[in-house]
């Protein structure tokens, strides 16, 4: 780790990643090419393989033998995100880590947008702004359906620009408050950003110019895979039901808002929901295991 300049404010970057290798090396050099804000100074880019099969951990050894800021920790065989995040944060010292998602392409400036608010004021938790590709098909329902999702996700944050919404795991910049005492290991799922957004007890802020760009699930099977697992990240964690934080005035009548301006996306995205809906009641009960809880989405790669 480099020493620290008390001039300076250091921060980490932290990436989980499961079989990444289409992805990984396009982010690390995103990462690479970026000039975050002049106060702070880079200290390291973890990445946390778990148990990939796939040329990720090569890959990532090939960035490190050009720079050595980057870490790779390997989990021999798979143990989830939170025991990868887990592993990074016993890791690190630094005053604050940007996670991102190891399938996310970067805004030339995200990291800049990002940390440049902490130079005034110390928010325990920073959203940034994932933004989906548009659909590359009129006839993909998953892509249809996904792209109505993140219209209302987008107007929601618009109105709602503090609310639990604003945080996702894509683009998450945490104090060392926050990485050093949640209790990650809490979460048997999916669900890290939400855990954090109730750590930050409100000292959050979101920024919509920190913009990471992901692709969105090409098929049904992806689809319906992230749908339940989002509904099982927020009925079966242990620190605390979410129900109430997506609970806001005005939801439905965003809803109508965008249907009525996009309706054909709005009967994809319905239909899909209601398959999506039906499949969680029928495993809701069953117990959770990493294999269960977390499969991989191959279309979004």
């Amino acid at each position: 780790m480099a020493e620290h300049d008390n001039n300076k404010k250091f921060f980490s970057i932290v990436i989980c990643a499961l079989n990444e290798e289409k992805s990984i090396g396009k982010l690390l050099q995103d990462i690479l090419d970026q000039k975050p804000a002049s106060n702070f100074i880079l200290e390291n880019i973890v990445v946390v393989s778990d148990g990939s099969t796939d040329k990720t951990e090569e890959i990532v050894v090939s960035f490190i033998a050009r720079n050595d800021k980057i870490v790779l920790l390997k989990n021999e065989k798979r143990q989830g995100k939170f025991f990868a995040l887990d592993r990074a944060f016993n890791y690190l010292q630094s005053e604050f880590v940007i996670m991102f998602d190891a399938d996310v392409r970067l805004n030339e400036r995200a990291i800049d947008f990002l940390l440049s608010p902490l130079s005034d004021h110390c928010y325990d938790l920073i959203g940034g702004n994932p933004v989906p590709y548009e659909p590359a098909s009129l006839f993909n329902v998953a892509e249809q359906a996904s792209y109505f999702s993140w219209r209302i996700l987008r107007e929601i944050k618009r109105r709602f620009n503090r609310s639990i919404y604003c945080a996702h795991g894509r683009i998450l910049c945490l104090s060392k408050q926050i990485y050093k005492n949640s209790d990650i290991k809490d979460i048997l799922h999916s669900g890290d950003d939400q855990l954090f957004y109730i750590k930050s007890a409100g000292n959050f802020l979101y920024v919509e110019k920190a913009v990471v760009f992901y692709k969105m699930p090409a098929t049904i099977r992806d689809y319906l895979n992230q749908n339940v697992r989002f509904r099982r990240s927020s009925s079966l964690h242990k620190f605390e039901s979410t129900e109430d934080y997506y609970k806001l005035n005005g939801k439905p009548a965003i809803f109508i808002k965008i249907f009525l301006a996009h309706p054909y996306q709005g009967l994809a995205w319905l239909f899909l929901f209601s398959i999506g809906y039906l499949e969680y009641l029928f495993i809701k009960n069953k117990e959770v295991t990493i294999k269960n809880s977390w499969q991989e989405a191959r279309s979004t790669k």
